[in-house]
């Protein structure tokens, strides 16, 4: 048996780790070999905040972003997380319950559940729980160092760079196959990265297993039923709310579990330390 010996730190030691772990949110993300990575919802442990409350998902760097930050919160009715602000990063939001007032520059938009926002970097942007019940939204961020940004990747389909938008569910056009529906959203440059395309896939019991290798990074974040993501020799199970993120270039299956639809988001996203490896399907 190993005895565990406490280390006596001084007092400043003791402030400073604090202070970083303050800053630095602890990652519940089941880490698979590879890079990539399962968060599970129901693990996401919310904590109090003075509009409601937070679950972090994860915080770290991946092969293409020098940083990548996922959170969940919950805002009382009425109320905002943080006044209106600007940052460099890049952000988009999923409505997961609930309704919100999105302002984004100078315009307010009012969104349902399922809806999506997208912050172009720099622009004033803020969020305001406009139901009578407590309101969800999952927030994630981008960092792409300046060194790492170039001009939009060739094989985009617009030039223009994604301005700050919002999707709403209800309006969002349904392309139907018979096992599939699919919602596109957007598919070019933003103002730090080369491409960004998202869309929302629902699958039905029958079809067709999804998966391959890629150069960009994806992540699918679930809104219903369940799917399996198999990666890196493990198969994980996942849930509404919950992330799958597939780093560049591992190979992965995405498959329906269950005898169920299910539908989730999709978002690839192409940065300058992007792999120009071709695909595989």
């Amino acid at each position: 048996m190993i005895r565990r010996v406490p280390l006596l730190l001084p007092a400043c030691a003791v402030a400073m780790a604090t202070a970083l772990s303050a800053e630095t949110p602890a990652s519940v993300a089941h880490m698979i070999a590879g890079g990539s990575f399962v968060v599970h919802a129901a693990e996401a442990k919310e904590k109090p905040t003075p509009n409601g409350a937070r679950a972090d998902y994860v915080d770290q760097a991946t092969p293409t972003l020098a940083r990548f930050e996922v959170h969940r919160t919950t805002l009382l009715p009425g109320r905002m997380p943080h006044a209106a602000h600007r940052h460099e990063r890049e952000e988009m939001m999923i409505v997961l319950h609930g309704r919100f007032e999105a302002l984004l520059e100078e315009k307010k938009t009012p969104s349902s559940e399922g809806s999506v926002f997208f912050m172009a970097s720099n622009d004033l942007h803020g969020v305001t729980n406009i139901g009578e019940t407590p309101a969800t939204y999952l927030v994630l961020s981008f960092y792409v160092p300046p060194a790492k940004r170039d001009e939009p990747a060739a094989d985009a389909t617009s030039k223009t760079p994604l301005p700050s938008t919002v999707w709403d569910w209800d309006k969002l056009p349904v392309k139907a196959s018979p096992d599939t529906d699919r919602r596109n959203l957007v598919d070019g440059p933003t103002r730090t990265m080369r491409r960004f395309e998202m869309h929302v896939t629902t699958l039905r019991p029958g079809a067709k297993t999804h998966g391959g290798k890629h150069p960009e990074e994806q992540f699918f974040v679930m809104k219903d039923g369940e799917m399996e993501a198999v990666v890196g020799g493990e198969a994980h199970r996942v849930s509404p709310g919950d992330l799958f993120f597939v780093a560049s270039n591992q190979e992965f299956v995405w498959r329906l579990a269950g005898d169920k639809p299910a539908t989730y988001y999709v978002v690839r996203f192409f940065t300058s330390a992007t792999p120009e490896a071709p695909a595989t399907h």
